[in-house]
């Protein structure tokens, strides 16, 4: 397991990346601002803790690897890894990057339902299949969820970034060493492609993203009413995807570690594992 995670180090950094099911960037954040909402009350250890959560969440969506690679950073396989690492650390800010994380990769298994909205999009908007579902299901959905959200996208952002300069830090970065083999210098990399994203308004950051993932010729189409109509009521599929990510993150709470801790990631602030009150 630890050999194929590895093989992930080669991460080129600086771009959004192609989504491997998946949301855009800022829906990841809106579904895991209110996952966060929902786990905080039965897990109130969580809520000294939202930087690590929300960089978690954003974390699988940042590298600009081969398909084959995003895949796998967005396996539940490697999702069960951090969190069995973070756990056995006794570091709750690694444990809340860890549900952080599997949230991401579970909200997008409501991405991958949408097939039928993919072609309809496609239809409406006359792109061609070199452009994949995927990008017209996440840059759509960004667009429309824009106008959902009790945050700004520079607010779900600074949250993110914040993590770099608190104590959260070590304990991600250790955790990102050991299962990505995520160095210092790549951390930061990846800290300062959010730190620049949390500069960007709204219209800014659809712009650059539409550029991306190579639908800004169908921008004005895909902007419409009905292509909200293909994928359904934002409010409903939002919603659909905040459960499955809220239901992720809960059958990690419900495992018990079984990975051995590996060398060098004990933590020096170890403590039990806390009993809910």
């Amino acid at each position: 397991m630890r050999a194929s995670v590895l093989c992930l180090t080669a991460l080129v950094l600086g771009t959004l990346a192609r989504p491997a099911g998946a949301w855009g960037i800022y829906t990841h954040a809106l579904i895991a601002e209110r996952a966060y909402g929902v786990l905080v009350p039965k897990e109130p250890w969580l809520a000294a803790h939202r930087e690590a959560f929300l960089w978690g969440a954003v974390g699988p969506d940042l590298d600009r690897v081969a398909e084959m690679r995003a895949r796998r950073t967005h396996s539940p396989e490697l999702a069960d890894t951090l969190w069995s690492l973070s756990s056995r650390s006794g570091d709750d800010d690694a444990r809340a990057f860890a549900l952080g994380w599997a949230a991401s990769v579970g909200s997008d298994q409501v991405s991958q339902t949408l097939d039928g909205a993919a072609h309809q999009l496609r239809g409406m908007a006359g792109v061609p299949h070199g452009v994949p579902d995927a990008a017209l299901i996440a840059w759509t959905a960004d667009s429309a969820l824009m106008g959902l959200s009790d945050h700004t996208l520079n607010d779900l952002f600074d949250a993110t970034v914040a993590i770099a300069v608190s104590p959260a830090a070590g304990a991600v970065r250790q955790l990102l060493s050991a299962t990505l083999g995520i160095d210092e210098v790549t951390y930061r990399a990846w800290t300062d492609r959010i730190a620049s994203m949390s500069q960007q308004g709204p219209d800014q950051y659809l712009h650059q993203d539409a550029d991306w993932l190579g639908v800004r010729p169908y921008v004005p189409v895909l902007r419409t009413a009905n292509a909200r109509v293909a994928l359904g009521r934002p409010e409903d599929l939002l919603g659909r995807a905040v459960d499955a990510g809220v239901s992720a993150s809960r059958q990690l709470l419900a495992q018990i570690p079984h990975n051995p801790r590996l060398p060098g990631y004990e933590s020096k602030n170890a403590h039990p594992e806390r009993k809910k009150p």
